[in-house]
C-alpha cells in the first residue's frame, strides 16, 4: 500500500524504480523511507533535482493527499539544501518547481 492505494504490480519495473532499487546507478541528494531524490542526468539546469516516491503510481494525482503533500514538504527541504549548498559556491540563480509521475 502507498498512502492507502496499492502499489501498481507489473511485469517490468520503471526507469525510477531501478533507480530507487540500485539497478540503475544515480546521484541520491536525498531519500527517507517514501521518497527519493536524485539528480538528472539531462539537467535543464545546474542541480535538477527529482524526487519521486518510492511507490509507483500511473499518475502523480492518484497519490491521495496526504502522500502528495508529504512528497510536495519533502521537495521543499531537498530544495533549501540544494538552495544553501548552491549559496556557500554564489551559482545560485532560480529554481524551478515540475511534477512527474511513473508513466
Amino acid at each position: 500500500m502507498c498512502g492507502g492505494l496499492r502499489i501498481k504490480k507489473e511485469v517490468m519495473a520503471s526507469v525510477f524504480s531501478r533507480i530507487i532499487a540500485g539497478e540503475i546507478p544515480s546521484y541520491k541528494i536525498a531519500e527517507d523511507d517514501r521518497f527519493y531524490a536524485f539528480l538528472d542526468i539531462n539537467p535543464l539546469a545546474e542541480g535538477h533535482t527529482l524526487v519521486v516516491p518510492k511507490c509507483e503510481v500511473d499518475y502523480i494525482f492518484d497519490l491521495d493527499d496526504r502522500t502528495l503533500g508529504d512528497m510536495m514538504l519533502f521537495a521543499k527541504k531537498v530544495a533549501a539544501a540544494r538552495r544553501a549548498a548552491a549559496r556557500s559556491r554564489r551559482s545560485c540563480s532560480g529554481w524551478r518547481f515540475r511534477m512527474r509521475t511513473f508513466t
